[in-house]
């Protein structure tokens, strides 16, 4: 496997902290129900709007700008 392969890889693998309320952008999205996970147990460090994001999902909102 290529570098650029196993980071291809990780990208469709990872998830990313994501606060409010630059989570709120991505409430809306289709997506967001099933794959998005809130950051239970943290609330104090992040705060209760907080949710573990696919980095695809970041990437492809941000390629795509929606």
């Amino acid at each position: 496997m290529t570098k650029e392969e196993k980071m291809m890889y990780l990208a469709a693998e990872a998830f990313m902290l994501v606060i409010w309320p630059e989570s709120q952008i991505y409430m809306d999205e289709e997506w967001f129900q099933e794959e998005a996970i809130l950051a239970l147990g943290i609330e104090n460090s992040v705060g209760c709007a907080a949710y573990f994001i696919p980095l695809k999902r970041i990437i492809d909102f941000d390629i795509d700008g929606n």
